[in-house]
């Protein structure tokens, strides 16, 4: 199922807290999916084998029907909890936010997202100021009254696009950085757009994308500016000729190097090592 065809309806928000000593708990289960804030102290959140461990300003996503056991340490602990359910667009809601909670929550059916696959499992979310969203959805919640379902599905929507758009953001940000490493490392290869691509198996398409995204620039024109980069340091610091620089840097020939060195650099080979040297 797309994100943008499912239904996000609350159904419960409440906030643990925890001010006695360290607090560990068997293990339990996730009957609804979780959105969770730790707005003090620290806490473990065991699944399966894996730890997620939280602090202070940290979000834990947790999909329905996972098992898992906590630990709570410090305090206090204050943790605020959201539980909801997703529904096909069109199935529309049950519309059963729970005061006292849990009193009418059932096992929901878990959902496989195709587009986001950040929320086909448990994930922690480290985003400054998000906990501002937590709570205005608590004090909604605390002074239910009309339109507060609507509010609170909108505003709980919202927060969750927040957190993936920023979870995409440091992903796409970690690609780039690693594409960059791989070009600088490259520089006096024949490296190409199709040769970047192939490194990472991505589609060039997609990494002209990211590329264009995080930096300004087109895979192919930081390609050639690195290389100029180089090259101007090869023409400051070493006696090489044009056409030398240019066969080291694979360019096609010593003509083709000398424009796109003018294009990038705003000036001839020839002149920028006059003028600098």
């Amino acid at each position: 199922m797309l994100f943008s065809e499912i239904s996000i309806n609350c159904l419960c928000v409440y906030v643990f807290l925890n001010a006695a000593k360290e607090d560990r708990v068997a293990e339990k289960h996730a009957i609804t999916y979780r959105l969770m804030y730790l707005k003090s102290g620290r806490m473990n959140f065991q699944v399966k084998k894996e730890n997620f461990a939280l602090s202070v300003g940290d979000v834990l996503f947790m999909p329905a029907g996972t098992k898992y056991s906590t630990a709570a340490f410090g305090k206090p602990v204050e943790l605020y909890n959201i539980l909801f359910n997703v529904t096909g667009g069109g199935q529309g809601h049950d519309n059963q936010l729970s005061r006292p909670c849990f009193s009418a929550l059932n096992t929901r059916e878990r959902v496989e997202f195709s587009d986001v696959k950040e929320l086909n499992d448990c994930r922690v979310f480290k985003i400054p100021f998000i906990g501002d969203a937590f709570l205005e959805i608590a004090e909604e919640y605390a002074r239910y009254g009309e339109f507060s379902q609507q509010i609170i599905n909108a505003e709980l929507t919202l927060l969750l696009l927040k957190l993936l758009k920023n979870n995409s953001r440091s992903s796409r940000g970690q690609q780039v950085d690693m594409i960059i490493k791989y070009i600088n490392d490259n520089i006096n290869t024949d490296i190409s757009c199709g040769s970047v691509a192939a490194h990472f198996n991505y589609h060039p398409n997609y990494i002209n994308k990211i590329m264009r995204l995080t930096t300004g620039s087109s895979l192919h024109s930081y390609i050639m500016t690195s290389k100029c980069k180089m090259a101007a340091n090869m023409l400051l610091e070493t006696d090489k000729s044009v056409t030398e620089i240019a066969h080291e840097l694979y360019f096609c020939d010593s003509s083709h190097f000398s424009n796109v060195f003018s294009r990038i650099m705003k000036s001839s080979p020839s002149k920028y090592r006059k003028n600098f040297n």
